[in-house]
């Protein structure tokens, strides 16, 4: 949620009284034009400039709020001047059944700017438009908890992190040319939902980013597409330039809705599974080593994907990419909010080319984990019919798995797996199914002459 700056008009106060340490404060009632964002890499709602609202503070003798200062509104401040002078359609959850998706438009921040949500019955993406078309919040629906997380902290020279996803271009201008971009709505072939935006920086380089969901599944995906189309040199034997694109996505990430010490990651390497954990404040971390400290390590993916899960619910999120485009992976705990830095090898681009960077997301209550598989057994909201639940499968291994066998409180059920390919970010295998009663304890088990995995959940599991 954005802050507002705003000019002070007028001040009326209201009383005065002497804090525990002594000192003479009062109490105003400040009447105020809002003038922009407190940080200027960020948006103003159109209509919401030169507004007035009222705001109540406290000052200490003898600094005293005088007209013509100017103060910054706290999010609970500016949403009220939002929701009372900016008019936008309350963004609503759709009532998605198994098998289905949805694609709805609304202010589901109450930041006045239009984002957009797309949902199936196992998960709930909304996308910021107005701020790189970003995945700003992915939603459990099984567990009723946003696994990104806003990085809430300031870089010098006025930029803010919005968290959620974001990418760069490290070699491309700066970090606004694509993290707080505004991009235009364009229908994608293949796609549930569709942006474009030329970049300032680079003539002629062109961003197409594209969002997909299967229906049936707690699968969610990003296609990022660039197109260079530079313009020709005026002398004849003048050469169209080529450019260099290395592309790093960031994730912010908080699973089972907290950033704190019971966030998990697990890494794949060609040696072994890295596991490592997070710690939430500085004085929980132990500098001299141990399975507490909150580390910044960089490794090599082997498998092609990297787990992110909560030690107290075993929920979990998965980050699926090609393993062959990545140079490394950066995990770590920089300004004290987990991330992961996922960096592609540099790419050269000619002119009349494109180049494609694909990721997909897939979310859980429940996992097993090896430095050459991952099992995901994930669960959605109830719907009509009953509540639904879903294998995710992804191995190193080429011959996958034809079938899984879930356990329903002892009763057992064998489900033919499908494949699905998904562009940029590899091949998973998956199945899902409904049931009439939530059970009290499910589990899925896939074996291959390789090995043997298997996830499981019990009622009540992913509450902390």
């Amino acid at each position: 949620m954005l802050k507002l700056l705003a000019k002070v008009k007028k001040t009326r106060r209201l009383d005065s009284f002497r804090g525990e340490d002594g000192l003479l404060r009062s109490r105003v009632h400040c009447y105020v034009a809002i003038r922009s964002a407190a940080r200027s890499t960020m948006k103003l709602p159109k209509g919401l400039k030169g507004k007035s609202v009222r705001v109540l503070r406290t000052y200490i003798h003898p600094w005293e709020i005088k007209p013509g200062d100017l103060i910054v509104l706290d999010t609970n401040e500016s949403r009220a001047a939002v929701k009372k002078h900016v008019r936008t359609s309350v963004g609503k959850r759709a009532e998605v059944g198994f098998g289905s998706k949805n694609v709805t438009v609304g202010d589901f921040n109450s930041d006045g700017l239009k984002e957009y949500a797309i949902e199936n019955a196992f998960l709930r993406s909304i996308i910021s438009p107005d701020y790189g078309a970003r995945i700003l919040e992915l939603w459990n629906l099984g567990t009723d908890k946003n696994e990104l997380y806003g990085g809430n902290s300031y870089e010098p020279g006025g930029y803010i992190e919005i968290g959620g996803v974001e990418e760069s271009l490290s070699r491309i201008g700066s970090p606004g040319d694509l993290w707080n971009a505004s991009y235009k709505k364009r229908d994608v072939a293949g796609s549930d939902l569709g942006f474009e935006h030329n970049l300032k920086k680079k003539e002629g380089l062109k961003e197409v980013k594209s969002f997909f969901v299967l229906p049936d599944a707690p699968v969610f995906c990003q296609l990022s597409t660039f197109e260079y189309k530079p313009k020709k040199p005026k002398k004849k034997k003048g050469k169209i330039p080529e450019t260099e694109l290395e592309y790093v996505p960031r994730i912010f990430f908080a699973i089972g809705g907290k950033a704190d010490h019971t966030n998990l990651f697990f890494i794949p390497t060609d040696e072994r599974l890295v596991r490592s954990r997070y710690n939430a404040f500085p004085w929980w971390t132990r500098w001299g080593g141990g399975i507490w400290l909150w580390k910044k390590m960089w490794h090599a993916v082997k498998p092609g994907f990297v787990l992110l899960g909560n030690e107290m619910t075993n929920e979990c999120m998965a980050v699926f990419v090609n393993p062959k485009e990545l140079s490394y992976v950066w995990v770590g705990n920089d300004r004290w909010t987990p991330r992961l830095f996922l960096a592609h090898h540099p790419r050269k681009m000619k002119a009349k080319r494109s180049v494609d960077y694909g990721l997909a997301f897939s979310l859980g209550v429940g996992y097993d984990v090896t430095k050459n598989s991952l099992l995901m057994l994930s669960k959605g909201r109830k719907v009509k019919g009953g509540i639904p639940y879903a294998v995710i499968y992804r191995s190193l291994f080429k011959a996958g798995p034809r079938r899984a066998v879930f356990t329903f409180d002892g009763e057992i059920k064998t489900v033919e797996l499908k494949k699905e390919r998904m562009k940029g970010a590899g091949n998973i295998y998956y199945s899902s199914l409904l049931l009439e009663a939530e059970p009290g304890m499910v589990s899925v088990e896939i074996k291959t002459s390789k090995e043997r995995l298997r996830a499981s959940w019990r009622k009540n599991e992913t509450t902390v």
